[in-house]
């Protein structure tokens, strides 16, 4: 009796020591960013913001405002609008992701103490992922993506108990996932059932699967003919290192160390792989999922830093003939952990978007409806601030044609002549055109004066309507003839 009273309490301790270090990092995080800068980073939280201001003025819409994209329903956008009714946009949108990742910590640490039986690897391994460049990034920046990963946990969670009750929250807690806007979170579901079914193999689980493969089958069909994939660049025609590790350039990906202690992880569990068969099927495929849309990432890294725990944690026990070694290789770890978390707190904290753009596209708020040209970028933030359509936009697409506009802003960018750019900006339905520094620095182009940067400077074309030192504002005069 003692005994198991001591390991309650030392479960106890567990947690609130995860939920503390949990709370210190994104507490501090924030602190940063907005004492740097008081607007919210990032592209996502201001599309959800966008759909959530338009709720709340119930208007009822098949195509996304502004932008005129095909809409698909996400419950996501009417919690931010429920939330908004009680406090302002920005700080449901600043505390919304905060409660999500905390609570995700408290369901983590629920469910895989219960699943794995392992509580020194599972402790572990959340204290990889709280200090994670993946977690920090979403306890900053709202995501539906956190929102459904917690809904799944969740669900997990109640699968575990016996309760009819419990059972029966899972089910409704299911059809969120199954009614989401995206079948790659449909299917990391399913990935994460399974995994869960082979380690408890339970006729409820079982009866769950089935159920909402049934209605996942239905629904997502139906949304697949309707409008067809959301047109997205896969991942494995960009370049990998920069588009998956934070430490090279990826504003959502892994800590570099992360990646390089992960693969010792998967050796060691491979050793148990019957045990642990459940976790590979659930590492495979979202590893694939995340190849073919990059934000899955975010449900990956929970796999990721289980493992990168596992081989920290068999470097410090394993016997070396050398102590100094040891104590220099672990010394290593840690010092590149820090640095890598502190080099993601700078980046993150200065992400923008910066107040020189939200103060440029308020000045075009109030000038006549036109399409904007700027960088991909740029295009929540002009459709939010500015409350312009965009031609091109960071959101998964359901516009038939998005290759076709993306392919079409390139050669608009790049084009040195007005004979072959004004045809492409009056197809695109073009009236302004906004230029930033970052994109004369390497976003868009790579030299000065060269393809659009060249042509503005014809003023029987293009007029510039705002210029400060970082951002240009130019409305194109399209029934001019060159």
């Amino acid at each position: 009796m003692r005994n198991q009273i001591e390991h309650i309490e030392s479960k106890t301790n567990k947690l609130m020591f995860l939920l503390a270090l949990a709370l210190i990092v994104i507490t501090s995080i924030v602190i940063a960013r907005y004492s740097v800068n008081s607007l919210i980073p990032g592209q996502t939280p201001y599309y959800h913001m966008k759909i959530a201001k338009y709720l709340n003025e119930n208007i009822l819409f098949n195509h996304e405002p502004v932008s005129n994209q095909l809409y698909i329903f996400d419950s996501y956008d009417y919690i931010i609008s429920l939330g908004s009714k009680i406090a302002s946009l920005n700080i449901v949108s600043i505390a919304l992701p905060l409660i999500i990742n905390i609570l995700l910590i408290l369901f983590l640490y629920l469910t895989f103490n219960n699943l794995f039986g392992d509580e020194k690897a599972v402790f572990y391994g959340l204290i990889a992922l709280i200090i994670s460049p993946i977690y920090i990034y979403t306890s900053l920046v709202s995501s539906s993506l956190t929102y459904y990963l917690l809904i799944i946990i969740i669900i997990m969670y109640l699968l575990l108990h016996n309760s009819t009750l419990s059972y029966f929250a899972a089910v409704l807690s299911s059809l969120i996932i199954v009614f989401s806007p995206n079948v790659f979170i449909v299917l990391s579901f399913f990935a994460f059932l399974v995994s869960f079914y082979l380690s408890r193999k339970t006729n409820k689980t079982l009866f769950l699967i089935f159920f909402s493969s049934v209605l996942a089958v239905l629904y997502q069909s139906a949304m697949l003919v309707k409008f067809g994939l959301p047109q997205i660049l896969p991942y494995y025609q960009q370049n990998m290192l920069t588009s998956f590790i934070s430490n090279l350039g990826a504003v959502l990906g892994f800590g570099i160390f992360y990646t390089l202690l992960a693969p010792i992880g998967l050796i060691l569990t491979w050793r148990e792989k019957k045990r642990h068969f459940g976790f590979f099927i659930t590492l495979i495929s979202l590893s694939i999922l995340s190849f073919l849309y990059h934000d899955i990432i975010i449900f990956l890294n929970l796999q990721i830093c289980y493992l990168a725990a596992l081989a920290f944690n068999k470097i410090i026990l394993m016997k070396w003939k050398l102590n100094l070694i040891k104590n220099l290789t672990i010394i290593v770890i840690i010092i590149g952990l820090s640095f890598s978390i502190l080099t993601f707190t700078v980046r993150i904290v200065n992400l923008g978007p910066t107040p020189e753009v939200v103060k440029a596209l308020t000045f075009l708020q109030d000038k006549s409806e036109g399409k904007v040209l700027s960088s991909q970028n740029y295009g929540l933030w002009i459709q939010y601030f500015a409350e312009k359509g965009t031609v091109i936009d960071t959101n998964p697409s359901y516009l038939q044609n998005n290759t076709q506009l993306i392919n079409q802003s390139y050669e608009a960018f790049n084009s040195f002549t007005l004979q072959k750019t004004k045809p492409i900006l009056n197809d695109l339905n073009v009236s302004y055109i906004l230029i930033t520094g970052e994109m004369k620095s390497g976003l868009v182009w790579t030299e000065p004066n060269v393809g659009l940067l060249f042509l503005l400077q014809d003023n029987e074309t293009f007029k510039s309507i705002y210029s400060t030192k970082d951002v240009e504002i130019w409305k194109y005069l399209k029934n001019t003839t060159n």
